[in-house]
């Protein structure tokens, strides 16, 4: 009988004892229950957080993309502007060279124009040499046939005459007659 003493509680003492024991264990488990469902939706927060930073990601991804794809479009329409901008400058200096030439052409024109001008001057003074209003040649009053003048009638039009549809401005009048002197 003694023995079943020792091994049974005895005293209630020792049994509150126990049983506040339990308590506080079976508390400590609500409590560590209770911290795992809050472990759980913190990992669940994470989780739909991360789906959602990895949906922002591939967003980002995309958009980076039609950046770069916009990005090589905007360098194809540089690269294509500048050499636009290249054949300008090119077709900028030929023009540049032809101004030159053709300034120098008119210089020497106004040059001719000038002394022919004197010429005329001259000749109308002395009533030898005029310069014929039909063929613009310059003749002298002294010698002028009735074939001496060949001219055209019409006007150079879209590269040709219109009285006899020669094709070259300078081709040979079709209408043969005296010089005619300019008043």
């Amino acid at each position: 009988d003694v023995q079943e003493e020792d091994s049974s509680p005895s005293s209630s003492w020792e049994l509150q004892q126990l049983q506040g024991e339990r308590d506080l264990l079976m508390a400590k488990l609500r409590l560590m229950a209770s911290e795992r469902d809050f472990a759980v939706r913190e990992m669940r927060q994470m989780a739909e957080h991360s789906q959602n930073i990895a949906t922002e990601f591939e967003s980002m991804a995309e958009h980076s993309e039609e950046l770069v794809h916009r990005l090589e479009e905007v360098r194809r329409e540089r690269d294509q502007a500048l050499q636009a901008s290249e054949s300008a400058y090119e077709v900028s200096q030929m023009l540049q060279e032809q101004l030159v030439l053709v300034t120098r052409e008119r210089d020497l024109a106004r040059q001719q124009v000038e002394h022919l001008r004197d010429i005329t001057a001259q000749c109308q003074l002395e009533q030898i040499v005029c310069e014929c209003a039909q063929c613009h040649m310059f003749f002298m009053t002294t010698n002028n046939e009735t074939d001496s003048c060949k001219w055209h009638p019409g006007k150079h039009m879209f590269n040709r005459w219109s009285c006899c549809y020669k094709q070259e401005e300078r081709a040979e009048g079709c209408k043969v007659t005296k010089h005619m002197p300019q008043t």
